[in-house]
């Protein structure tokens, strides 16, 4: 993003206001943020292909609107899955992509789901 601190801003206006009309419509709901990343490494069928996608700078914005989501929604739980399960997966359903990550990956969030809302 080529100006980080003006979207955190607008984004942070989104957040409060996505979580004030949830709170409205259902008061006793759950906000849960997935605080995965983008997978630069790559699994084939012959191995790992490293940082296929150099998503670095991408990842640190991520990482800069998790943290404006929860200072905004501070209430809001978290799933942050392993990051050695943030991988892109050549095979995957919808196909190869850096947020189409291998299996382990949503074992895991699906895990920690049912934890939360058990």
């Amino acid at each position: 993003l080529d100006d980080l601190a003006t979207y955190v801003s607008t984004y942070r206006e989104a957040v409060s206001d996505f979580a004030s009309q949830v709170k409205t419509i259902n008061p006793s709901a759950m906000i849960i943020l997935n605080c995965a990343r983008a997978a630069s490494d790559e699994k084939r069928d012959t191995g790992i292909l490293k940082d296929k996608y150099n998503l670095h700078k991408f990842n640190e914005a991520w990482a800069a609107l998790d943290k404006a989501f929860v200072e905004s929604v501070p209430e809001c739980k978290k799933i942050s899955v392993n990051p050695t399960k943030i991988v892109g997966w050549d095979r995957h359903p919808w196909g190869a992509g850096y947020v189409h990550y291998i299996l382990d990956f949503y074992e895991e969030f699906l895990t920690e789901l049912d934890l939360l809302v058990a």
